[in-house]
């Protein structure tokens, strides 16, 4: 029996197929379906449509021993193998996903250990491809937040624990819309630079969540809760954005949030840092191109980011529109 689920990412909508049903229900706690029927409300692109199918049980043979010769990349627990036709994908030893480089389609065998941890199955056995397939087509991924006002889009870029989801979230619930607080996917679409999200659950963590009524119920957990946007206070929603500016958020224990400049040189190096699709050689000058052009492009600053979460919706207004 085959079991599956859609992802509508702006044109393209990935359908994930399993013949086992816990990676299915796996993503339906990661990905935010409110938020996927905007995308599928709101983007009327022509379509492609990229397939994934993962099996559970052993791996074939041809594919059990990758040749070392062909290893391009590791990244954390993930090695990245890359052949004239396809990119194959190791995930803890284990799991495997071939992704063709030719048709946005992948196949993937998962472990029975991977097969017990959803945050893997979600965060790596799927997420890994997707990026991949859309990488082929010449999308690529920012590890960012993302809020839009008036069309312009606000990149909110750093990594885990930077404040990324709670900035994101505070600046949703205040005159700006909700993109996405930790991926963002740019595209060169006729000459001009295009961002847009993908439709996953709002991350919080525990702390993040105590600043926010209405969370008290995950103010126990460990890690971060995932939560969907119906649970939220956010009321607008953007798939797409044109960028407008590069937010690098640093937390502070200061009573109030201060904008500064930013060097555009520093921005793109941290903007490479944190595009992990840059693991790979294929696409890379690419993607390094887009990233530039979104640099020089955008309005650049550093946010000491305070205890005054009042005042920040203000501060983004004031300092990167009414004055820019």
């Amino acid at each position: 029996m085959q079991f599956h689920t859609d992802i509508r990412i702006n044109r393209f909508s990935v359908r994930v197929e399993s013949d086992d049903e816990r990676i299915i229900k796996s993503l339906s706690k990661w990905i935010d379906y409110g938020i996927l029927k905007v995308h599928r409300d709101k983007v009327i692109d022509k379509r492609i449509f990229p397939k994934i199918r993962f099996h559970s049980g052993s791996i074939p043979e041809e594919l059990a021993e990758p040749d070392s010769a062909h290893l391009t990349a590791s990244f954390e627990d993930i090695d990245f193998y890359s052949y004239e036709d396809y990119t194959l994908l190791v995930i803890g030893g284990s799991s495997i996903i071939k992704v063709e480089k030719e048709s946005p389609s992948a196949t993937g065998y998962v472990s029975r250990l991977h097969l017990e941890s959803p945050w893997i199955l979600c965060h790596r056995i799927v997420y890994l491809p997707v990026l991949e397939i859309l990488r082929n087509e010449g999308v690529y991924y920012i590890h960012a937040g993302c809020v839009t006002k008036g069309g312009k889009s606000v990149l909110l870029c750093g990594g885990s624990g930077g404040g990324k989801s709670t900035l994101t979230y505070a600046l949703s619930l205040s005159g700006f819309s909700y993109m996405s607080d930790d991926a963002v996917f740019i595209e060169n679409n006729g000459g001009s630079i295009e961002l847009f999200s993908f439709p996953e659950r709002l991350k919080l963590s525990a702390r993040s969540c105590s600043f926010f009524p209405g969370f008290e119920k995950y103010t126990d957990i460990a890690g971060k809760a995932e939560i969907p946007v119906e649970e939220t206070e956010i009321e607008s929603i953007a798939v797409r954005g044109n960028p407008h500016a590069l937010v690098f958020p640093e937390i502070s224990n200061a009573p109030e949030s201060r904008l500064l400049d930013f060097s555009k040189d520093e921005a793109f190096l941290r903007l490479i840092r944190q595009s992990i699709s840059l693991t790979c050689n294929d696409g890379i000058e690419e993607h390094l191109d887009l990233l530039k052009g979104l640099t020089e492009k955008s309005l650049c600053r550093r946010l000491e980011f305070g205890r005054d979460f009042s005042r920040l919706p203000g501060l983004f207004s004031d300092g990167l529109f009414e004055r820019s």
